[in-house]
């Protein structure tokens, strides 16, 4: 494990595998892992929303969840419809928002959670959010945590970055 010095932004790189640790191990499921990319992260269920929206604006919020599939999957065998499908179900866990709603449309908030359902299209087990709630007001942040523990009764481990220590115990 890392010195308990270093930055969150370290551990979640580390975990996401987009920096390699010098030393120490990572244990997933009881289980030494190597995470030698963030394409190897997204195959061993992990998934990371950043802190800062990377949707393309231009888009739906179903093509947007689709991008996400695409870079994760070979396109040529993908089921389009079935990913259609699976879009509107993953979004209808987060919030009723139609996926055929333009992302420019969407509030800061709801376009988080658009970001946390590309993660979850990824059939992630482990969901990092860095500092989730940056960007929202208290009542889209209460939302926000609603929405965190039901993914956790759904079996899914959250790691939670934030340097708001309230939220953390929340």
């Amino acid at each position: 494990m890392p010195p308990p010095f270093l930055k969150s932004a370290t551990y979640r790189n580390i975990i996401a595998g987009i920096v390699q640790p010098d030393e120490g191990a990572i244990r997933l499921e009881g289980k030494d892992v190597t995470i030698a990319s963030p394409s190897a992260a997204q195959r061993l269920g992990i998934g990371l929303v950043h802190q800062e929206i990377a949707l393309c604006q231009d888009a739906t919020v179903a093509e947007n969840i689709l991008m996400a599939a695409i870079n994760n999957r070979r396109a040529p065998l993908m089921n389009f419809r079935r990913l259609y499908i699976d879009a509107q179900k993953i979004m209808d866990l987060l919030a009723p928002i139609p996926v055929e709603t333009p992302v420019a449309d969407l509030s800061i908030s709801n376009q988080q959670l658009v970001e946390i359902a590309k993660a979850l299209t990824l059939e992630c087990r482990v969901l990092m959010l860095d500092e989730p709630t940056a960007a929202l007001t208290e009542t889209e942040a209460r939302r926000l945590f609603a929405i965190v523990r039901d993914l956790k009764a759904r079996g899914i481990s959250i790691i939670y970055i934030s340097h708001r220590m309230a939220e953390i115990f929340n």
